[in-house]
């Protein structure tokens, strides 16, 4: 059961590569209760151990069990519990997955009988999973934390639901990065986002351009103003042309 509107999601993606103590310090600083969904045991207890009082669900553990050791204000790391999970005494204030849970190839006799496509469909199922772990009733509110960017790739941006896209939730953008020249970073998810709630449509009074590769996301406060998190209300989906005449406008306006 999805109903239209059952408790409010905020989301999170990494736009680079977390590494494992990096992915520990986030779920630290995570409200609490907080899930984090592994894609195996071996990962949950590698994580696990740099989570102080964490409690990491055992290979054969019930999962019933797993959550009656984890406190109102704790962790719980478990591998496969992207559903079948119903904690009436938990709501999950955070709800963190480290790693994009592509499937496993299915191999009979030595052969593999899957493809990509499996692997991708499982992805979407269970990121869809996971995130409902944190919205079982009306009034939840929850966070989603993503920290792996492959989680940026289209397919993977569809497991969230399409009414979940206008919340207002913010990327962090703006930062300086050294690469061969003092460039500004942006944050794919925010593109994304911004591209499915404009209906992948130019955004501009009278027109009609809707081929994706043509379009692009405004900044209705340039980013060159400093690093600040954006909001997806900041942003407007227009295509190349009226995307280089509202920053002229914004020039004249200045």
């Amino acid at each position: 059961i999805d109903p239209a509107m059952h408790g409010k999601l905020t989301v999170e993606i990494a736009a680079d590569e977390v590494s494992d103590e990096e992915q520990a310090r986030s779920i630290l600083s995570a409200e609490r209760p907080c899930l984090v969904l592994t894609t195996s045991h071996a990962d949950a207890e590698r994580l696990g151990a740099l989570l102080k009082g964490a409690v990491v669900r055992e290979k054969g553990e019930a999962l019933v069990d797993a959550v009656a050791r984890c406190q109102p204000d704790g962790i719980l790391v478990a591998a496969g519990a992207w559903s079948g999970l119903d904690s009436p005494a938990l709501r999950w204030r955070t709800v963190v997955v480290p790693k994009a849970p592509y499937g496993a190839p299915t191999e009979i006799d030595g052969q593999q009988i899957t493809q990509y496509i499996d692997s991708k469909v499982t992805a979407i199922r269970r990121i869809n999973q996971g995130l409902h772990r944190g919205l079982r009733t009306q009034d939840a509110v929850c966070r989603l934390l993503l920290l792996d960017p492959r989680f940026n790739r289209p397919e993977l941006a569809a497991a969230i639901p399409v009414r979940f896209s206008t919340s207002v939730r913010t990327f962090d953008e703006g930062q300086r990065k050294e690469v061969l020249s003092d460039e500004l970073k942006r944050n794919t998810a925010l593109k994304l986002a911004a591209l499915r709630r404009d209906q992948y449509r130019c955004q501009w009074a009278g027109c009609a351009v809707d081929q994706r590769h043509m379009l692009q996301v405004h900044h209705t406060r340039p980013l060159n103003e400093g690093e600040r998190p954006s909001k997806l209300a900041d942003v407007i989906t227009y295509c190349a042309n009226h995307h280089l005449e509202a920053h002229h406008l914004m020039k004249q306006a200045n």
